[in-house]
C-alpha cells in the first residue's frame, strides 16, 4: 500500500492499520463465511496487498476493496506484475448504496498512480464491464480461473496487447472459490 494517504470520497478511505478486523467482520457478514476474510489476512501476511480501500459511515468500516499482486508468466519467459481485484464486499445492511463502486474506482485509481499497468477480477461482467473489465483482454492468457467471468481492465493503454502467456495468483487464492 502506498504510504499517501488515498481518499475520493468523504467516506471512501485507503486502509490504514488498525482497519483489519473491522474489513474481516465486513467480509464474513458479505460472504457469509471466512474464506475471503482469511484470504485477505494471508494476504496481508505475505505482503501482497498493492492496495486496500474501505468505505465509512462515520467511523465504521462497511466495505472492502482488496487488490493484490499477481504475475503475470509470458511465453517468452519474463514476467510481469499485475493486480487482482479480489475479494470486494459490502455489509448486507449497506448494499445498494455505491460504496462497491466507489471503492472499486478509488481502488483502480491507486493502482494506477502506483504505476500498476492491469487488473484482473473474476466476477458478474454485466457488473464489472462498466468499469472496463473485459474478457477479450484475456483472451491470449491462461489461469486457473480462465472463463467467461475472468476479466482484465488496461490502466496503461495496450498493456496487455499482444501479451500470451498465464496469469498466476499467489498461493493465498488456492482454495477460495
Amino acid at each position: 500500500m502506498s504510504e499517501k494517504s488515498f481518499c475520493l470520497t468523504n467516506n471512501v478511505r485507503e486502509e490504514r492499520p488498525g482497519d483489519a478486523g473491522p474489513i474481516a467482520r465486513v467480509h464474513r457478514a458479505a460472504f457469509g463465511r471466512d474464506g475471503e476474510a482469511e484470504l485477505v489476512e494471508r494476504l496481508r501476511e505475505r505482503g501482497l496487498i498493492a492496495a486496500s480501500v474501505v468505505a465509512e459511515i462515520g467511523s465504521e468500516i462497511v466495505g472492502s476493496a482488496v487488490f493484490s499482486r499477481i504475475e503475470i508468466r509470458l511465453a517468452d519467459g519474463e514476467t510481469r506484475v499485475a493486480v487482482a481485484l479480489a475479494p470486494v464486499a459490502v455489509d448486507p445492511a449497506c448494499r445498494r448504496s455505491g460504496f462497491g463502486d466507489r471503492m472499486i474506482r478509488a481502488g483502480l485509481a491507486l493502482c494506477a498512480d502506483c504505476g500498476y499497468e492491469s487488473v484482473f477480477v473474476l466476477g458478474d461482467p454485466s457488473y464489472y464491464g462498466r468499469f472496463g473489465f473485459s474478457t477479450a483482454l484475456t483472451a491470449t492468457l491462461k489461469s486457473a480461473y480462465r472463463g467467461p467471468h475472468w476479466m482484465a481492465l488496461e490502466l496503461r493503454n495496450a498493456a496487455l496487447s499482444g501479451l500470451h502467456g498465464e496469469v498466476e495468483y499467489p498461493p493465498p487464492f488456492a482454495g477460495v472459490h
